[in-house]
C-alpha cells in the first residue's frame, strides 16, 4: 500500500471512529446531543439556536473532594446555576474564571444574595461600604463586578490558568498569614509552594488527606479567631480551592460558557457578545429598565445605538475613537459606514443580502444587530413604546427576516 493510500485509509478509520458513536451521529443528521458534547467540554453548532456559535458544559468539575465526597449539595449546586449569569457577567473580557467567584460567594456568605452587618457585602471585599441586608439583581450584579475586580487585584498579574496561581489568589485575598506559609512547609512543601497558601486551611482545607482535619488532626491546624494562635484540628468547611475545583476541575476552567477571551472572526465576536447580553436580560440576569446604562455610561435616554456601538467595542472594533467607541444616534452609525475606511453602507435595495455581525439601519429611528444568516436580529431598547418609556425596555431578539427586511440599510465592517 502507498503512501496516499495509507493515509486514506487513516482518515476513513478515523471517521468511522468518531462517527460511529451516536451523538455524532445525530450531529451529521442536522441533530445534536447538547448533553454528550457539553458533558464533554465540546465546541458546537446549535442548529436549532439562531445565532449562537459555541456552547461548553457550564460546569466542568465533579463535584467530588479527593475522598469521593461531594462538595456542594444538590441545593448548593442549583443556587449557582442560578447565580451563574451573574458570575459570569461580572469577569466577562477579564482573566478570570467565574468558578472564583462562585467560591469566593460559597465561602463568605453560603452562596446569598446578601450583605452582612461588616459591610464588606456578599463576597466580603473591601472597603467596608456594601449595603447590609438582602440585594437586588442589580445590586448583586455591582458586587459581583466588583468582586471580580479585587480578585484580579489580588492575583497580582499571574497567569490563572495555572491552579497554583489561583491558589495564590486565594491566600493573598484572605491574607498571607506566616503561620500558614510555615504549616504548608512543615508538611513537605516547597517555599514557593507555601507562599502559594497550600497551608491555609482558607485556600485548601481537604484537598487531600494530610490537610483535611478528619484525617491529620494534629499537625493541620488553623487561626479560628481574630489575632488567635493556630488551633488544632482545622475547622470543617472546605477550602476556597477546593470550592473552586469541584466546579472547575483541578487542572483549571474557561471563564465562561463561550469564554470571556473571544476567538473567531470580528463577526462572530459580535454576534457571541450580542448573544449573550440577550440572554442576560431574558434570564433576569440584567434588570429591564435600569441595566442598560452599562451599555450609555449611565445616560438614561434611547439607547439602541449605544447599545449597538458597545457590542461593537467589546468585539474589538469600535465604530468612533471618541466617547469609548459609544455612538448615541443612528444617524452617526449610518454617517460611518459611509464615510469611514473601516465600515461600509449598504442601502436596502435588493442588491446586498445582510450577513451576521451587521447592523440594521432604520431611517434615523433605530439600529439592531443581525446575529444569522435567516436575517434573525438583536437589539436594546425594543421594548419602549415610545421615547418615553426607554426606561421600560431590555435587549430583544427578532427571528427570521421579517423585521430585519424593512431596514433601510445596513453597515458592516470590512
Amino acid at each position: 500500500m502507498n503512501l496516499f493510500k495509507r493515509i486514506l485509509y487513516v482518515i476513513f478509520a478515523s471517521l468511522i471512529v468518531i462517527f460511529s458513536h451516536p451523538a455524532n451521529t445525530l450531529a451529521i443528521s442536522g441533530k445534536y446531543d447538547a448533553e454528550f458534547f457539553s458533558k464533554n467540554d465540546i465546541f458546537f453548532y446549535n442548529p436549532e439556536s439562531t445565532g449562537v456559535f459555541c456552547t461548553t458544559s457550564a460546569i466542568t468539575g465533579e463535584n467530588l473532594d479527593y475522598a469521593g465526597r461531594e462538595v456542594y449539595n444538590s441545593a448548593e449546586m442549583a443556587q449557582i446555576v442560578a447565580n451563574q449569569p451573574f458570575y459570569e457577567q461580572a469577569v466577562s473580557g477579564k482573566s478570570l474564571p467565574w468558578q472564583m467567584l462562585a467560591a469566593m460567594h460559597r465561602r463568605e456568605s453560603n452562596l446569598r444574595k446578601y450583605g452582612p452587618a461588616n459591610g464588606y457585602g456578599p463576597f466580603q471585599i473591601t472597603p467596608s461600604n456594601y449595603k447590609i441586608g438582602d440585594y437586588t439583581d442589580q445590586e448583586f450584579q455591582e458586587a459581583a463586578n466588583a468582586a471580580a475586580d479585587f480578585m484580579i487585584g489580588k492575583a497580582g498579574g499571574r497567569d490563572l490558568s495555572d491552579p497554583e496561581n489561583i491558589k495564590y489568589a486565594f491566600f493573598a485575598y484572605n491574607g498571607m498569614a506566616e503561620v500558614y506559609i510555615q504549616q504548608a512547609k512543615n508538611l513537605g512543601f516547597s517555599d514557593e509552594e507555601a507562599k502559594n497558601g497550600n497551608g491555609s486551611p482558607y485556600v485548601v482545607n481537604k484537598l487531600d488527606d494530610k490537610r483535611d482535619p478528619g484525617t491529620n488532626p494534629t499537625n493541620w491546624g488553623q487561626i479560628k479567631r481574630d489575632y488567635g494562635s493556630i488551633e488544632y484540628p482545622a475547622n470543617e468547611d472546605y477550602g476556597a480551592f477546593v470550592y473552586y475545583a469541584a466546579l472547575a476541575g483541578s487542572a483549571g476552567a474557561s471563564s465562561s460558557g463561550c469564554s470571556s477571551t473571544l476567538s473567531g472572526t470580528i463577526r462572530e465576536k459580535i454576534v457571541t457578545i450580542a448573544e449573550r447580553e440577550y440572554n442576560l436580560y431574558k434570564t433576569g440576569a440584567m434588570n429591564p429598565g435600569s441595566d442598560f446604562t452599562k451599555y450609555t455610561g449611565g445616560a438614561k435616554d434611547q439607547w439602541c445605538a449605544w447599545f449597538a456601538s458597545w457590542v461593537y467595542k467589546e468585539a474589538g472594533l469600535q465604530l468612533s475613537s471618541e466617547n469609548e467607541g459609544r455612538i448615541a444616534a443612528v444617524y452617526e452609525i449610518q454617517n460611518i459606514g459611509e464615510t469611514s475606511s473601516s465600515f461600509e453602507y449598504h442601502a436596502n435595495n435588493g442588491s446586498y443580502k445582510p450577513q451576521p455581525g451587521d447592523l440594521a439601519i432604520y431611517g434615523t429611528e433605530h439600529v439592531n444587530i443581525i446575529v444569522n444568516i435567516d436575517g434573525s436580529s438583536i437589539g436594546g431598547n425594543e421594548g419602549g413604546a415610545s421615547y418615553s418609556y426607554y426606561d421600560s425596555s431590555s435587549v430583544s431578539k427578532n427571528t427570521g427576516n421579517g423585521y430585519s427586511s424593512t431596514a433601510t440599510g445596513y453597515v458592516s465592517p470590512k
